[in-house]
């Protein structure tokens, strides 16, 4: 099972202990209703109590949350590690443990569909219907049969906007907490409940639209040729890319659009005539 989190080695010595400001602390707590609304008394607690946590006092769920994901041998090693640990990679093990985020690698699922039953599970929790992801299940069909090939790491990208797409319709939004790491920690919640007034440092939560601070890194807007195509490219050359080749598109002119393939041959960077023939995907 994929483990995103990694045991501190640091001693007490190196660093102080690691504390939260008041700021953080509502923050925190505003981010985490909208992730589980009134059903986190053990985490808001636990926001209260985090600046002097000890062994003594942690509360017992917590306890186990850690020790999910962590081993120790002695009660002074984990209380080192409880000592240095960041209260947002804490309050991940805890949301993870719960169901209520998918952790996922930049590589892709580790197994097929592992997103969409994540999301449908959540829309059942909160007592709605699940979604049919039509277009999602066409695209795997056709790269299970090798009509398609595209890198894991982008049909991830992809998969994430066609899932919004279709929660946003219904008033939710798929958001991504960004930690700065190599993982997509996912949630399902209503649409704008997050607001800039409540990202934190390190610890930003943003829908998949929001590409400045979801981690992602660009806007998602991908298309599939329906026919060969020539690539104008940077340098005065051209390059012929196939029907069925999968790529972003970066931007356009008034007479050409600025493209990125993301097939499974070599990535090709360059411009096509805004007649070309392609398929939307999102």
């Amino acid at each position: 099972m994929f483990n995103p989190f990694k045991k501190k080695s640091t001693s007490k010595e190196e660093m102080g202990k690691v504390t939260l400001t008041k700021i953080e602390i509502i923050k925190y707590k505003r981010l985490l209703r909208a992730i589980i609304g009134n059903r986190g008394d053990t985490l808001y607690k636990f926001i209260d109590e985090y600046n002097s946590r000890n062994l003594k006092n942690i509360n017992v769920e917590i306890r186990s949350t850690i020790l999910k994901h962590h081993t120790y041998d002695t009660p002074e090693e984990f209380e080192l590690d409880l000592f240095n640990t960041y209260f947002d990679e804490l309050v991940l093990m805890y949301l993870q443990t719960k169901k209520y985020i998918l952790s996922v690698d930049w590589k892709g699922e580790e197994t097929n569909r592992e997103i969409e039953k994540f999301v449908n599970e959540r829309l059942s929790f909160m007592n709605e219907e699940e979604i049919k992801f039509k277009i999602l299940d066409d695209l795997q069909e056709k790269i299970d049969n090798k009509v398609l090939c595209v890198y894991s790491s982008d049909f991830l990208m992809i998969k994430l906007k066609l899932i919004d797409n279709e929660l946003k319709k219904i008033g939710y939004s798929l958001y991504i907490i960004n930690n700065n790491s190599d993982t997509y920690h996912l949630f399902v919640a209503k649409t704008g409940v997050i607001n800039e007034d409540e990202k934190i440092i390190n610890f930003w939560s943003a829908d998949i639209d929001d590409f400045e601070h979801n981690g992602l890194g660009r806007k998602i807007n991908a298309a599939i040729t329906a026919e060969k195509v020539k690539v104008y490219l940077a340098d005065n050359k051209t390059w012929e890319i196939v029907t069925n080749t999968v790529f972003f598109i970066n931007g356009e002119d008034e007479e050409t659009i600025e493209i990125e393939t993301i097939n499974c041959d070599e990535i090709i960077k360059g411009r096509i005539p805004k007649k070309t023939i392609y398929d939307i995907i999102c």
